[in-house]
């Protein structure tokens, strides 16, 4: 009669351990499904830019020759918030390879804002008559070629 009782046993410990395995896969699925894949911060960077570019675009006026409206440009406050952002998002973006890419990307955008800083201070200062482009504006041409250069990586990394 203790035979029984051991073969009774012995199915319920196998069915108790059925059970916490078939838990533990539920669990780990579930898990792996609600982790963000890395390519989803880095669309998350990328459309957050395209939204802050189109922005600033939109804050930007310039009106015709010979026109008295007054012309518009975005404040140093919507620059910064783009900068900001982008390094808000890049720090979210977890992958090593794709976080390199935006971090270098962010980096570019404020050496860009800098440079564009200081050129447009030096087309203050120059004479109006002999007019040339400064040096820090071939700078900020340069750093916007590199962040073109790391969006584009991004963009091949993670393609929409």
């Amino acid at each position: 009669m203790v035979r029984p009782r051991r073969r009774v046993l012995a199915r319920r410990l196998i069915a108790a351990l059925c059970v916490a395995i078939a838990a533990a896969g539920g669990f780990a699925a579930w898990h792996a499904h609600f982790r963000p894949p890395p390519c989803r911060a880095v669309h998350q960077f990328v459309e957050f830019n395209t939204a802050a570019q189109a922005s600033l675009k939109d804050k930007t006026y310039f009106p015709p020759g010979g026109s008295y409206d007054e012309p518009r440009v975005p404040t140093a406050a919507d620059y910064q918030a783009w900068l900001d952002g982008l390094q808000g998002h890049a720090d979210r973006i977890t992958a090593p390879d794709l976080s390199a890419h935006a971090h270098r990307a962010a980096q570019a955008a404020r050496d860009f804002m800098a440079d564009m800083a200081k050129a447009n201070d030096a087309l203050g200062r120059q004479d109006f008559l002999k007019p040339r482009v400064p040096p820090e504006a071939k700078a900020a041409g340069e750093d916007q070629r590199k962040f073109v250069a790391e969006m584009d990586a991004l963009a091949r990394a993670c393609p929409a």
